[in-house]
Protein backbone atom coordinates (compact mmCIF):
# COMPACT_ATOMS: atom_id res chain seq x y z
CA UNK A 1 0.00 0.00 0.00
CA UNK A 2 1.15 3.53 -0.77
CA UNK A 3 0.58 6.38 1.63
CA UNK A 4 -0.25 10.08 0.02
CA UNK A 5 1.92 12.98 1.77
CA UNK A 6 0.46 16.34 1.68
CA UNK A 7 0.71 17.87 -1.41
CA UNK A 8 3.90 20.37 -2.03
CA UNK A 9 5.72 18.32 0.96
CA UNK A 10 8.83 16.18 0.81
CA UNK A 11 9.28 13.09 3.15
CA UNK A 12 10.60 13.84 6.37
CA UNK A 13 13.76 14.78 6.55
CA UNK A 14 14.69 14.63 2.99
CA UNK A 15 15.59 17.68 0.63
CA UNK A 16 14.98 17.77 -2.95
CA UNK A 17 18.42 16.24 -3.49
CA UNK A 18 17.77 13.07 -1.64
CA UNK A 19 16.67 11.05 -4.64
CA UNK A 20 18.08 8.51 -7.50
CA UNK A 21 15.70 8.66 -10.82
CA UNK A 22 15.62 6.29 -13.10
CA UNK A 23 15.11 5.39 -16.90
CA UNK A 24 13.74 3.96 -19.25
CA UNK A 25 11.39 7.11 -19.94
CA UNK A 26 8.40 6.83 -21.89
CA UNK A 27 8.71 7.70 -25.64
CA UNK A 28 5.19 7.14 -27.54
CA UNK A 29 1.24 8.11 -26.25
CA UNK A 30 -0.03 5.74 -24.52
CA UNK A 31 2.74 3.24 -23.79
CA UNK A 32 3.87 3.23 -20.20
CA UNK A 33 5.84 -0.15 -20.27
CA UNK A 34 8.42 -0.59 -17.82
CA UNK A 35 9.43 2.75 -17.73
CA UNK A 36 10.26 4.79 -14.62
CA UNK A 37 10.17 8.17 -15.80
CA UNK A 38 7.90 10.29 -18.53
CA UNK A 39 7.04 14.21 -18.99
CA UNK A 40 4.07 15.26 -20.64
CA UNK A 41 3.00 18.37 -22.24
CA UNK A 42 0.03 19.95 -23.17
CA UNK A 43 -0.97 23.14 -25.37
CA UNK A 44 -4.43 24.77 -25.14
CA UNK A 45 -6.35 28.25 -25.49
CA UNK A 46 -9.05 28.60 -22.89
CA UNK A 47 -10.64 32.04 -23.72
CA UNK A 48 -7.92 33.41 -26.02
CA UNK A 49 -5.42 32.54 -23.12
CA UNK A 50 -2.31 30.52 -24.04
CA UNK A 51 -1.53 27.94 -21.97
CA UNK A 52 1.53 25.37 -22.36
CA UNK A 53 1.31 23.05 -19.27
CA UNK A 54 3.63 20.16 -18.35
CA UNK A 55 3.16 16.85 -16.22
CA UNK A 56 6.20 15.05 -14.48
CA UNK A 57 5.99 11.51 -13.10
CA UNK A 58 9.28 9.66 -11.70
CA UNK A 59 10.03 6.79 -9.76
CA UNK A 60 12.33 7.49 -7.26
CA UNK A 61 14.39 6.34 -4.41
CA UNK A 62 15.18 7.58 -1.17
CA UNK A 63 19.08 7.60 -0.63
CA UNK A 64 18.14 8.51 3.40
CA UNK A 65 16.34 6.12 3.86
CA UNK A 66 16.11 3.41 0.58
CA UNK A 67 12.54 4.00 0.40
CA UNK A 68 10.77 4.11 -3.38
CA UNK A 69 8.10 7.04 -4.07
CA UNK A 70 6.09 7.84 -7.20
CA UNK A 71 6.38 11.38 -7.68
CA UNK A 72 4.03 14.00 -9.16
CA UNK A 73 5.18 17.68 -10.43
CA UNK A 74 2.49 19.39 -12.56
CA UNK A 75 2.12 23.25 -13.74
CA UNK A 76 1.86 26.38 -16.43
CA UNK A 77 4.63 27.46 -18.17
CA UNK A 78 5.56 30.64 -17.71
CA UNK A 79 6.46 32.76 -21.02
CA UNK A 80 10.15 32.62 -20.13
CA UNK A 81 9.96 29.04 -19.85
CA UNK A 82 10.01 28.40 -16.29
CA UNK A 83 7.71 26.75 -14.41
CA UNK A 84 5.23 28.87 -13.08
CA UNK A 85 3.99 27.96 -9.24
CA UNK A 86 4.75 24.37 -10.25
CA UNK A 87 2.89 22.05 -7.58
CA UNK A 88 4.18 18.17 -6.47
CA UNK A 89 3.16 15.04 -4.80
CA UNK A 90 4.83 11.97 -3.57
CA UNK A 91 3.84 8.97 -2.41
CA UNK A 92 5.56 6.42 0.20
CA UNK A 93 5.61 2.93 -1.65
CA UNK A 94 5.69 -0.31 -0.32
CA UNK A 95 8.19 -0.91 -3.60
CA UNK A 96 9.53 -0.37 -6.83
CA UNK A 97 6.49 -1.90 -8.50
CA UNK A 98 4.13 -0.13 -6.57
CA UNK A 99 5.84 3.15 -7.54
CA UNK A 100 5.78 2.09 -10.80
CA UNK A 101 2.36 1.08 -10.87
CA UNK A 102 0.99 4.51 -9.25
CA UNK A 103 2.45 5.85 -12.04
CA UNK A 104 1.59 4.08 -14.28
CA UNK A 105 -2.07 5.20 -13.64
CA UNK A 106 -1.31 8.74 -13.17
CA UNK A 107 0.28 8.46 -17.18
CA UNK A 108 -2.73 7.04 -18.53
CA UNK A 109 -5.36 9.18 -16.66
CA UNK A 110 -3.21 12.53 -18.24
CA UNK A 111 -2.48 10.59 -21.87
CA UNK A 112 -4.93 7.63 -22.94
CA UNK A 113 -8.31 8.49 -21.81
CA UNK A 114 -8.00 12.08 -22.54
CA UNK A 115 -6.59 11.21 -26.07
CA UNK A 116 -8.75 9.77 -29.13
CA UNK A 117 -6.35 7.91 -32.16
CA UNK A 118 -7.46 9.88 -35.03
CA UNK A 119 -5.67 10.09 -38.59
CA UNK A 120 -3.98 13.82 -38.26
CA UNK A 121 -1.92 13.96 -41.12
CA UNK A 122 0.22 11.40 -42.32
CA UNK A 123 -0.66 8.97 -39.29
CA UNK A 124 -2.50 7.86 -36.53
CA UNK A 125 -2.35 10.22 -33.62
CA UNK A 126 -3.60 10.64 -30.36
CA UNK A 127 -5.73 13.76 -30.28
CA UNK A 128 -7.45 15.59 -27.33
CA UNK A 129 -11.03 13.54 -27.05
CA UNK A 130 -13.73 15.97 -27.75
CA UNK A 131 -16.23 16.47 -24.80
CA UNK A 132 -19.80 16.16 -24.72
CA UNK A 133 -20.83 20.17 -24.13
CA UNK A 134 -20.31 22.31 -27.15
CA UNK A 135 -18.87 25.73 -26.30
CA UNK A 136 -20.94 28.53 -26.25
CA UNK A 137 -20.54 30.00 -29.91
CA UNK A 138 -21.40 25.71 -31.08
CA UNK A 139 -17.78 25.02 -31.24
CA UNK A 140 -16.44 21.69 -29.93
CA UNK A 141 -14.16 21.96 -26.88
CA UNK A 142 -11.59 19.12 -26.12
CA UNK A 143 -10.36 17.32 -23.04
CA UNK A 144 -6.93 18.91 -21.85
CA UNK A 145 -4.59 15.99 -23.20
CA UNK A 146 -1.18 15.48 -21.93
CA UNK A 147 1.28 14.46 -25.19
CA UNK A 148 4.04 12.47 -24.35
CA UNK A 149 6.76 15.15 -24.74
CA UNK A 150 10.21 13.18 -24.90
CA UNK A 151 13.16 15.30 -23.62
CA UNK A 152 16.96 15.55 -23.52
CA UNK A 153 17.20 18.03 -20.50
CA UNK A 154 14.80 19.38 -18.29
CA UNK A 155 14.40 21.81 -15.60
CA UNK A 156 11.02 20.25 -13.82
CA UNK A 157 11.40 17.58 -11.90
CA UNK A 158 13.73 16.40 -9.08
CA UNK A 159 17.26 17.12 -9.53
CA UNK A 160 18.26 13.64 -10.17
CA UNK A 161 15.88 13.36 -13.24
CA UNK A 162 17.78 16.22 -15.20
CA UNK A 163 19.57 14.53 -17.61
CA UNK A 164 18.21 11.33 -18.22
CA UNK A 165 17.06 11.37 -21.41
CA UNK A 166 14.94 9.69 -23.32
CA UNK A 167 17.21 7.84 -26.20
CA UNK A 168 19.63 6.35 -23.41
CA UNK A 169 18.15 6.02 -20.13
CA UNK A 170 20.16 3.36 -18.53
CA UNK A 171 16.85 1.45 -16.76
CA UNK A 172 16.25 0.75 -13.31
CA UNK A 173 19.90 -0.54 -12.50
CA UNK A 174 22.05 2.64 -14.26
CA UNK A 175 19.59 5.53 -13.93
CA UNK A 176 22.55 7.83 -15.78
CA UNK A 177 22.41 9.57 -18.74
CA UNK A 178 24.83 7.61 -21.14
CA UNK A 179 27.49 10.06 -22.23
CA UNK A 180 27.60 9.64 -26.13
CA UNK A 181 31.39 11.02 -27.25
CA UNK A 182 31.74 12.39 -29.91
CA UNK A 183 34.46 10.28 -32.61
CA UNK A 184 35.56 13.44 -34.78
CA UNK A 185 39.06 13.54 -35.23
CA UNK A 186 41.57 14.99 -33.53
CA UNK A 187 42.34 18.46 -35.22
CA UNK A 188 45.39 19.65 -35.32
CA UNK A 189 45.20 23.39 -34.57
CA UNK A 190 48.22 24.24 -36.66
CA UNK A 191 45.70 23.00 -39.69
CA UNK A 192 42.96 25.21 -38.46
CA UNK A 193 43.14 28.73 -38.92
CA UNK A 194 42.49 31.48 -36.22
CA UNK A 195 39.23 32.57 -38.34
CA UNK A 196 37.34 29.38 -39.08
CA UNK A 197 37.89 28.42 -35.52
CA UNK A 198 36.46 31.48 -34.08
CA UNK A 199 33.79 31.77 -36.64
CA UNK A 200 32.02 28.34 -35.56
CA UNK A 201 32.60 28.97 -31.93
CA UNK A 202 30.92 32.24 -32.09
CA UNK A 203 28.02 30.29 -34.30
CA UNK A 204 27.73 27.81 -32.42
CA UNK A 205 27.55 29.87 -28.97
CA UNK A 206 24.84 32.12 -31.04
CA UNK A 207 23.04 28.57 -32.13
CA UNK A 208 22.65 27.38 -28.16
CA UNK A 209 21.69 31.43 -26.92
CA UNK A 210 18.98 31.58 -29.97
CA UNK A 211 17.63 28.01 -28.71
CA UNK A 212 17.31 28.98 -24.89
CA UNK A 213 15.33 31.77 -25.89
CA UNK A 214 12.78 29.97 -27.94
CA UNK A 215 12.36 27.53 -25.09
CA UNK A 216 12.36 30.51 -22.69
CA UNK A 217 15.57 30.67 -20.76
CA UNK A 218 17.66 33.90 -21.11
CA UNK A 219 20.27 31.98 -19.65
CA UNK A 220 21.62 28.78 -17.45
CA UNK A 221 20.24 25.24 -17.71
CA UNK A 222 17.45 24.45 -20.80
CA UNK A 223 14.70 22.23 -20.92
CA UNK A 224 15.66 20.46 -24.43
CA UNK A 225 13.86 18.74 -26.67
CA UNK A 226 15.19 15.47 -27.60
CA UNK A 227 16.07 14.27 -31.31
CA UNK A 228 12.93 12.13 -31.08
CA UNK A 229 10.59 14.92 -30.21
CA UNK A 230 12.45 16.74 -32.81
CA UNK A 231 11.80 14.32 -35.92
CA UNK A 232 8.41 13.99 -34.62
CA UNK A 233 7.67 18.18 -34.74
CA UNK A 234 9.20 18.48 -38.59
CA UNK A 235 6.35 15.28 -39.26
CA UNK A 236 3.91 17.72 -37.87
CA UNK A 237 5.06 20.66 -39.49
CA UNK A 238 4.82 18.61 -42.92
CA UNK A 239 1.31 17.24 -42.13
CA UNK A 240 0.60 21.20 -41.12
CA UNK A 241 2.01 22.17 -44.56
CA UNK A 242 -0.06 19.21 -46.61
CA UNK A 243 -3.16 20.52 -44.60
CA UNK A 244 -2.34 24.07 -45.43
CA UNK A 245 -2.38 23.34 -49.09
CA UNK A 246 -5.72 21.80 -49.08
CA UNK A 247 -7.48 24.66 -47.17
CA UNK A 248 -6.04 26.93 -49.98
CA UNK A 249 -6.92 24.73 -52.94
CA UNK A 250 -10.66 24.86 -51.44
CA UNK A 251 -10.56 28.78 -51.28
CA UNK A 252 -11.18 31.16 -54.22
CA UNK A 253 -7.83 32.26 -56.18
CA UNK A 254 -9.20 35.72 -55.41
CA UNK A 255 -9.01 35.24 -51.32
CA UNK A 256 -6.65 38.12 -49.69
CA UNK A 257 -3.86 36.40 -47.21
CA UNK A 258 -5.69 38.02 -44.44
CA UNK A 259 -8.70 36.10 -44.93
CA UNK A 260 -6.36 32.45 -45.89
CA UNK A 261 -4.92 32.96 -42.70
CA UNK A 262 -7.88 33.29 -40.93
CA UNK A 263 -9.43 30.08 -42.09
CA UNK A 264 -6.08 28.23 -41.51
CA UNK A 265 -6.17 29.12 -37.81
CA UNK A 266 -10.04 28.59 -37.71
CA UNK A 267 -9.21 25.03 -39.02
CA UNK A 268 -10.08 22.01 -36.40
CA UNK A 269 -7.35 19.87 -38.07
CA UNK A 270 -4.27 22.58 -37.86
CA UNK A 271 -5.39 23.33 -34.31
CA UNK A 272 -4.91 19.94 -33.68
CA UNK A 273 -1.77 19.24 -34.58
CA UNK A 274 -0.59 22.49 -33.01
CA UNK A 275 -1.09 21.35 -29.79
CA UNK A 276 0.31 18.48 -30.39
CA UNK A 277 3.30 20.27 -31.70
CA UNK A 278 3.67 22.20 -28.86
CA UNK A 279 3.20 19.18 -26.45
CA UNK A 280 6.50 17.95 -28.16
CA UNK A 281 8.58 20.99 -27.97
CA UNK A 282 8.48 23.17 -24.96
CA UNK A 283 8.02 26.59 -26.76
CA UNK A 284 8.39 29.78 -25.01
CA UNK A 285 4.92 31.31 -25.63
CA UNK A 286 3.21 34.64 -24.37
CA UNK A 287 -0.50 33.62 -22.98
CA UNK A 288 -1.81 36.67 -24.69
CA UNK A 289 -0.16 35.57 -27.93
CA UNK A 290 -2.36 36.36 -31.33
CA UNK A 291 -3.74 32.78 -32.47
CA UNK A 292 -2.59 33.83 -35.92
CA UNK A 293 0.68 33.71 -34.18
CA UNK A 294 0.86 30.44 -32.47
CA UNK A 295 -1.45 28.40 -34.25
CA UNK A 296 -0.02 27.03 -37.39
CA UNK A 297 -0.49 28.65 -41.10
CA UNK A 298 0.99 30.27 -43.72
CA UNK A 299 2.37 33.00 -41.98
CA UNK A 300 4.48 30.55 -39.27
CA UNK A 301 5.62 26.91 -40.82
CA UNK A 302 8.34 28.06 -42.38
CA UNK A 303 9.92 29.34 -39.28
CA UNK A 304 8.84 26.90 -37.04
CA UNK A 305 10.94 24.58 -39.60
CA UNK A 306 13.67 26.95 -39.29
CA UNK A 307 14.30 26.67 -35.66
CA UNK A 308 13.56 22.76 -35.61
CA UNK A 309 17.14 22.84 -37.22
CA UNK A 310 18.56 25.34 -34.87
CA UNK A 311 17.34 23.16 -31.73
CA UNK A 312 18.76 20.00 -33.30
CA UNK A 313 22.26 21.79 -33.86
CA UNK A 314 21.52 23.03 -30.34
CA UNK A 315 21.00 18.98 -29.49
CA UNK A 316 23.98 18.38 -31.38
CA UNK A 317 26.18 20.58 -30.70
CA UNK A 318 25.46 19.63 -26.47
CA UNK A 319 26.52 15.88 -27.19
CA UNK A 320 29.61 16.66 -27.76
CA UNK A 321 32.27 15.46 -25.15
CA UNK A 322 35.39 15.50 -26.19
CA UNK A 323 38.73 16.93 -24.72
CA UNK A 324 39.75 21.17 -24.34
CA UNK A 325 43.05 20.02 -26.37
CA UNK A 326 41.43 17.68 -29.03
CA UNK A 327 37.95 19.44 -29.80
CA UNK A 328 36.68 20.03 -32.74
CA UNK A 329 35.98 23.25 -33.98
CA UNK A 330 33.29 22.07 -36.43
CA UNK A 331 31.84 19.93 -33.67
CA UNK A 332 31.45 16.84 -35.90
CA UNK A 333 30.11 18.68 -39.09
CA UNK A 334 31.04 16.70 -42.10
CA UNK A 335 33.07 19.40 -44.02
CA UNK A 336 36.58 20.96 -44.89
CA UNK A 337 36.12 24.86 -43.74
CA UNK A 338 38.39 26.99 -44.03
CA UNK A 339 39.04 31.07 -44.50
CA UNK A 340 40.06 32.63 -47.75
CA UNK A 341 42.49 35.78 -47.25
CA UNK A 342 42.04 38.93 -49.46
CA UNK A 343 45.86 38.18 -50.63
CA UNK A 344 44.21 35.06 -51.96
CA UNK A 345 43.15 34.75 -55.93
CA UNK A 346 40.12 33.50 -54.95
CA UNK A 347 38.84 36.23 -52.95
CA UNK A 348 39.99 38.79 -55.47
CA UNK A 349 37.89 37.44 -57.59
CA UNK A 350 34.73 37.05 -55.63
CA UNK A 351 35.12 40.38 -53.28
CA UNK A 352 38.47 42.63 -54.94
CA UNK A 353 37.93 45.80 -53.41
CA UNK A 354 34.48 45.95 -53.68
CA UNK A 355 34.26 45.12 -57.41
CA UNK A 356 34.50 41.62 -57.27
CA UNK A 357 31.48 39.50 -59.00
CA UNK A 358 30.12 38.63 -55.55
CA UNK A 359 29.84 42.43 -54.61
CA UNK A 360 28.77 43.94 -58.07
CA UNK A 361 26.05 41.00 -58.93
CA UNK A 362 22.94 42.80 -58.04
CA UNK A 363 20.54 45.20 -60.07
CA UNK A 364 19.95 47.11 -56.59
CA UNK A 365 16.04 46.42 -56.79
CA UNK A 366 15.48 44.32 -53.44
CA UNK A 367 14.45 47.32 -51.62
CA UNK A 368 16.93 45.82 -48.62
CA UNK A 369 18.06 49.14 -47.28
CA UNK A 370 21.80 49.94 -48.41
CA UNK A 371 21.75 47.05 -51.16
CA UNK A 372 23.89 49.17 -53.82
CA UNK A 373 26.83 48.39 -51.17
CA UNK A 374 27.90 44.96 -50.29
CA UNK A 375 30.47 44.87 -47.54
CA UNK A 376 32.58 41.48 -46.90
CA UNK A 377 33.80 40.81 -43.91
CA UNK A 378 35.26 37.16 -44.14
CA UNK A 379 35.00 34.95 -46.58
CA UNK A 380 35.37 30.86 -46.29
CA UNK A 381 35.28 28.24 -49.00
CA UNK A 382 33.36 24.94 -47.49
CA UNK A 383 32.89 21.50 -48.70
CA UNK A 384 30.86 19.15 -47.76
CA UNK A 385 32.13 15.60 -47.68
CA UNK A 386 30.18 13.69 -50.25
CA UNK A 387 28.52 16.51 -51.86
CA UNK A 388 30.71 16.98 -54.61
CA UNK A 389 30.68 13.95 -56.23
CA UNK A 390 27.03 13.46 -55.71
CA UNK A 391 26.37 16.97 -57.27
CA UNK A 392 29.00 15.78 -60.22
CA UNK A 393 26.91 12.72 -60.99
CA UNK A 394 23.68 14.84 -61.02
CA UNK A 395 25.51 17.47 -63.92
CA UNK A 396 26.41 14.04 -66.07
CA UNK A 397 22.80 12.64 -65.57
CA UNK A 398 21.36 16.63 -66.51
CA UNK A 399 23.70 16.47 -69.29
CA UNK A 400 22.11 14.31 -71.07
CA UNK A 401 18.85 15.47 -70.49
CA UNK A 402 19.35 18.34 -71.97
CA UNK A 403 17.28 19.40 -75.54
CA UNK A 404 19.61 21.12 -78.38
CA UNK A 405 16.85 23.99 -78.06
CA UNK A 406 15.92 25.03 -74.94
CA UNK A 407 14.62 28.92 -73.61
CA UNK A 408 18.32 29.51 -72.81
CA UNK A 409 17.26 31.40 -69.51
CA UNK A 410 20.28 31.48 -67.43
CA UNK A 411 20.98 33.38 -64.46
CA UNK A 412 22.34 37.01 -64.26
CA UNK A 413 25.69 37.83 -63.99
CA UNK A 414 26.77 34.00 -64.81
CA UNK A 415 30.10 33.18 -66.05
CA UNK A 416 31.23 30.96 -69.11
CA UNK A 417 34.76 31.43 -67.61
CA UNK A 418 35.09 30.93 -64.01
CA UNK A 419 38.19 31.09 -62.33
CA UNK A 420 37.36 28.58 -60.02
CA UNK A 421 36.39 25.93 -62.12
CA UNK A 422 38.72 23.77 -64.88
CA UNK A 423 38.33 24.01 -68.71
CA UNK A 424 36.62 20.64 -68.00
CA UNK A 425 34.37 21.83 -65.75
CA UNK A 426 33.75 24.97 -66.72
CA UNK A 427 32.29 22.97 -70.48
CA UNK A 428 30.14 21.07 -67.99
CA UNK A 429 28.77 23.76 -66.16
CA UNK A 430 27.59 25.93 -69.13
CA UNK A 431 26.41 22.71 -70.84
CA UNK A 432 24.01 21.86 -67.88
CA UNK A 433 23.09 25.52 -66.57
CA UNK A 434 24.81 25.16 -63.71
CA UNK A 435 26.04 28.86 -62.07
CA UNK A 436 26.78 30.24 -58.68
CA UNK A 437 24.01 31.53 -56.73
CA UNK A 438 23.65 33.29 -53.47
CA UNK A 439 21.31 31.66 -50.32
CA UNK A 440 20.64 34.09 -47.57
CA UNK A 441 19.33 32.56 -43.80
CA UNK A 442 19.53 33.87 -40.49
CA UNK A 443 22.64 33.31 -38.65
CA UNK A 444 21.94 30.83 -36.17
CA UNK A 445 20.66 28.36 -38.89
CA UNK A 446 24.31 28.41 -40.37
CA UNK A 447 26.23 25.58 -39.13
CA UNK A 448 22.60 23.44 -39.31
CA UNK A 449 23.36 24.01 -43.17
CA UNK A 450 26.73 23.17 -43.33
CA UNK A 451 26.12 20.17 -41.57
CA UNK A 452 23.35 18.67 -43.59
CA UNK A 453 23.19 21.04 -46.57
CA UNK A 454 19.69 22.41 -47.30
CA UNK A 455 16.97 20.17 -46.24
CA UNK A 456 13.81 18.54 -48.81
CA UNK A 457 11.09 17.74 -47.05
CA UNK A 458 10.05 14.28 -47.42
CA UNK A 459 6.74 15.06 -49.92
CA UNK A 460 6.86 18.23 -51.80
CA UNK A 461 3.49 19.49 -50.96
CA UNK A 462 2.09 22.04 -53.61
CA UNK A 463 1.15 24.79 -51.07
CA UNK A 464 2.45 28.33 -51.09
CA UNK A 465 3.72 29.71 -47.57
CA UNK A 466 5.40 33.18 -46.66
CA UNK A 467 8.85 33.26 -48.00
CA UNK A 468 8.52 30.01 -50.48
CA UNK A 469 6.06 31.04 -52.94
CA UNK A 470 6.97 28.39 -55.51
CA UNK A 471 6.42 25.53 -53.22
CA UNK A 472 8.91 23.12 -50.48
CA UNK A 473 12.03 23.59 -52.47
CA UNK A 474 15.46 25.04 -52.19
CA UNK A 475 15.59 28.56 -53.07
CA UNK A 476 18.12 30.76 -54.67
CA UNK A 477 18.91 34.24 -56.39
CA UNK A 478 21.35 35.81 -59.09
CA UNK A 479 21.58 39.11 -57.12
CA UNK A 480 23.04 38.97 -53.80
CA UNK A 481 20.36 41.51 -52.57
CA UNK A 482 17.25 39.35 -53.01
CA UNK A 483 19.14 36.71 -50.73
CA UNK A 484 19.73 39.47 -48.30
CA UNK A 485 16.60 39.63 -47.44
CA UNK A 486 16.25 36.30 -45.65
CA UNK A 487 19.52 36.96 -43.73
CA UNK A 488 19.52 37.63 -39.97
CA UNK A 489 19.78 41.89 -40.03
CA UNK A 490 23.23 42.70 -39.67
CA UNK A 491 25.01 44.46 -37.04
CA UNK A 492 24.90 47.90 -38.74
CA UNK A 493 20.94 46.97 -37.95
CA UNK A 494 19.57 47.04 -41.22
CA UNK A 495 17.11 44.82 -42.20
CA UNK A 496 15.66 41.77 -44.20
CA UNK A 497 11.88 40.97 -45.01
CA UNK A 498 12.71 37.24 -43.61
CA UNK A 499 15.64 36.77 -41.70
CA UNK A 500 14.43 38.81 -38.59
CA UNK A 501 16.20 37.49 -35.53
CA UNK A 502 18.59 35.01 -35.25
CA UNK A 503 21.49 37.27 -35.16
CA UNK A 504 24.77 36.11 -33.67
CA UNK A 505 26.56 38.51 -30.97
CA UNK A 506 29.25 40.09 -32.45
CA UNK A 507 28.85 39.30 -36.51
CA UNK A 508 27.27 40.40 -39.09
CA UNK A 509 25.06 38.73 -41.72
CA UNK A 510 25.92 35.66 -43.77
CA UNK A 511 25.22 34.48 -47.09
CA UNK A 512 26.01 31.65 -48.78
CA UNK A 513 27.27 30.89 -52.54
CA UNK A 514 25.98 27.71 -54.15
CA UNK A 515 26.89 25.62 -57.42
CA UNK A 516 23.01 25.00 -58.55
CA UNK A 517 22.06 22.86 -61.31
CA UNK A 518 19.33 24.66 -62.87
CA UNK A 519 18.97 22.81 -66.30
CA UNK A 520 16.08 23.57 -68.29
CA UNK A 521 14.59 26.29 -66.13
CA UNK A 522 10.65 26.45 -66.23
CA UNK A 523 9.35 30.04 -66.42
CA UNK A 524 6.53 30.34 -63.49
CA UNK A 525 3.63 32.49 -64.72
CA UNK A 526 2.71 33.12 -61.00
CA UNK A 527 2.84 32.01 -57.34
CA UNK A 528 1.83 28.51 -57.09
CA UNK A 529 2.85 25.63 -55.09
CA UNK A 530 4.81 23.54 -56.99
CA UNK A 531 5.56 19.85 -56.16
CA UNK A 532 8.99 19.77 -58.64
CA UNK A 533 9.86 21.10 -61.73
CA UNK A 534 7.22 20.72 -64.60
CA UNK A 535 7.97 17.84 -67.08
CA UNK A 536 10.77 18.49 -69.11
CA UNK A 537 12.60 21.20 -67.27
CA UNK A 538 14.84 21.02 -64.27
CA UNK A 539 14.22 23.93 -61.78
CA UNK A 540 11.28 26.57 -61.68
CA UNK A 541 12.30 29.97 -62.63
CA UNK A 542 10.46 33.03 -60.71
CA UNK A 543 11.36 35.73 -63.92
CA UNK A 544 11.56 39.56 -62.35
CA UNK A 545 9.06 41.88 -64.55
CA UNK A 546 7.44 38.32 -65.78
CA UNK A 547 6.20 36.14 -62.84
CA UNK A 548 2.92 37.29 -60.86
CA UNK A 549 4.13 37.34 -56.88
CA UNK A 550 1.57 37.79 -54.30
CA UNK A 551 -1.16 39.68 -55.78
CA UNK A 552 -0.98 41.37 -59.01
CA UNK A 553 2.26 42.97 -59.36
CA UNK A 554 5.19 40.97 -60.61
CA UNK A 555 8.48 39.98 -58.88
CA UNK A 556 11.16 42.63 -58.89
CA UNK A 557 14.30 39.81 -58.80
CA UNK A 558 14.66 36.73 -59.72
CA UNK A 559 14.56 32.89 -57.93
CA UNK A 560 15.60 29.88 -58.85
CA UNK A 561 13.91 27.02 -57.15
CA UNK A 562 15.42 22.99 -57.36
CA UNK A 563 13.36 20.24 -55.68
CA UNK A 564 16.05 17.32 -55.84
CA UNK A 565 18.85 16.94 -53.49
CA UNK A 566 22.24 16.38 -55.23
CA UNK A 567 21.23 19.23 -57.30
CA UNK A 568 23.34 21.95 -55.45
CA UNK A 569 26.84 22.01 -53.42
CA UNK A 570 27.78 24.37 -51.24
CA UNK A 571 30.98 26.24 -52.25
CA UNK A 572 31.62 29.79 -50.33
CA UNK A 573 30.18 31.56 -47.24
CA UNK A 574 30.30 35.20 -46.85
CA UNK A 575 30.11 37.37 -43.44
CA UNK A 576 28.70 40.54 -45.00
CA UNK A 577 26.92 43.88 -44.43
CA UNK A 578 25.00 46.06 -46.35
Amino acid sequence: MATKLDRNTLPAKHGRDDFEAFGPVVVADTEWGSCRLADLGCFCQDEGVNSNKYYHLAVVKSKVDGKFYAYYEWGRTRPDGRPEKPAFQFFECSSEADAAAICEKQFHAKNTKRGVWQKTGSKERLVPKPKSKLGKDGEVLTHDLYAVRPLATRLVGLPCAENIANEDAQGVNGGKKKTTKNTAKKSSKSKVDTQTRKLFADLMGGVQTYSKAFLGSSGGPVTLPSQIAIDYARELLDDAMSRVGAIEQGMKSSTTEKKLVAAQVADAQLKNITKLLYARIPKAVAHNADPADSILNTSNILTWQNDMDVLETALQGADMDVEESTTDHLQGIPADVHWVPPSDSLYKWLVGSGDGWWSKATRGQSGVRGSKGLKVHGLWAVERHGDRARFRSSQERILGEMPKKWNEERPLYAEMKRPDLNIAERKLFWNTNSSLLFHGTRSVNVPGIVRENLRFPKELTGVVVNGAMFGPGSYFADDWGKSAGYCSNCRSGRGSYYGGGGEVQGRRAFMFGFDVILGVPHVAEGSQGFRGAPSGTHCVFGKFGRTRSWGSSTLANNEWIIYVKGHCEMRYLAEVEW
